[in-house]
């Protein structure tokens, strides 16, 4: 992702665990803020997402692996991104979740959304 963006934002994500074939949660609303404090070329992000329902149990059951996917603009047509936990805070409170220092990735496109 370049780097030009500082903020983006959305109201189409989903967090899925492909290993027992869940979607654990659906995003109403997502926005990702570049974090100014890592280097140039190596961004990391911060998440922050409002949930229209989440399994807190199996999102926050430990060796688990989740996909959490963003779909900037309509959900048919809109690209898809991927992020990738890097061992930052996590922080799930009701359905609003925070997530520091993701990274971000063209998402797979493969097969029906």
């Amino acid at each position: 992702m370049p780097s030009i963006f500082r903020r983006m934002e959305g109201r189409h994500g989903k967090v899925s665990v492909p290993s027992v074939g869940l979607e654990v949660g659906q995003m109403e609303y997502w926005s990702l803020t570049r974090r100014e404090d890592t280097p140039s070329g190596d961004e990391a992000w911060d998440l922050r997402a409002v949930f229209s329902y989440i399994n807190r149990y199996t999102f926050e059951k430990p060796g688990l692996d989740r996909h959490i996917t963003i779909i900037l603009g309509n959900p048919r047509t809109g690209q898809q991104f991927r992020l990738t936990e890097t061992g930052g805070r996590t922080d799930l409170a009701g359905r609003s979740l925070l997530m520091e220092r993701v990274k971000l990735s063209v998402a797979n496109q493969d097969g029906p959304r």
